[in-house]
Formats: structure tokens, sequence, C-alpha cells
């Protein structure tokens, strides 16, 4: 027998695409329906290191700016769909797919929603996609929202 799922924490994930904002107004719909929290995620990935380990005395401060600029972008979606008390996250120092996984673990999420770029089958196969591991991998339901085709 089965029985219908409950959500008490939804996680929308952005890259602020068209795409990865349309996923967001799902999100809160669907948390809207199930009475849930919602909160918004972007990851801002690492930067890349140079060989021998060592980063230009810059790149650490242009991270934080980065960062706080994307804290700011997400409190500004939040507050466009009129979610004034959302939990916003900035990940950064991750690879999207890992930050993804992580934060759904450690927040205690029930389901996640996020877009998808519309690649072909030979992009796929390729480079595969983040919302394709993270379907594979994440210990929650994952709810996607499919992007236009790109061309």
């Amino acid at each position: 027998m089965l029985t219908p799922m409950s959500f008490r924490h939804v996680l929308a994930t952005t890259d602020f695409s068209e795409p990865g904002n349309a996923a967001v107004a799902v999100a809160i719909d669907v948390a809207a329906r199930y009475r849930a929290q919602v909160s918004l995620l972007t990851v801002q990935e690492g930067p890349i290191r140079y060989a021998e380990g060592i980063l230009p005395a810059n790149v650490k401060t242009r991270s934080l700016d980065r960062v706080a600029e994307l804290r700011a972008k997400l409190s500004g979606l939040a507050k466009e769909h009129g979610l004034e008390d959302a939990e916003t996250w900035v990940i950064s120092d991750a690879s999207p797919v890992e930050g993804i996984l992580d934060h759904i673990r450690t927040h205690h999420v029930d389901l996640v929603v996020m877009s998808t770029r519309g690649r072909s089958r030979l992009e796929r196969l390729l480079i595969g996609s983040v919302t394709e591991r993270v379907v594979r991998h994440a210990p929650c339901a994952v709810l996607t929202v499919r992007g236009p085709a790109q061309g």
C-alpha cells in the first residue's frame, strides 16, 4: 500500500538562470501545499587552485565578495516570491553536487526541487549534469523542473 509523502522541508536550488528560478517557483508552490519550510540554495564553486596549491592574494577577497553578492541575490529572489523568512544558503568551495548533497543531509531536507537544462543525449553522456547526479545520490525525493532546450 502506498502512503502519501509528507514534506516538511523543501529545498530549491538555483543558479539564477530562467530554469533555476522556475524551480524556485515550483518549490514554493509545493511547500505551500504541504505547509513546509522552504529554503533556497546556490553553490559558488571554489577557486581553481594552481598546481603548487598557491592562490593569488586577491582570490580569497573576490570569493568572499562573490558569496556576499550571491546571498543578496538569493534574498532578493526570496522576497520577489513573498518569502520574507525563507532561509537562504550560499555554499562555496564545493562542487555543486557535493555541496547540494551535503546540505540535504545536514539540514534534513525532504524534497529538493532542481531544474534541468534540456541538454542533448550526447551532452549528457559526455558531461552529465548536476541534477542527474543529485537525483542518483540524494537521500530524499528530488523533483526536476525541465528547462527550455538550449540551441
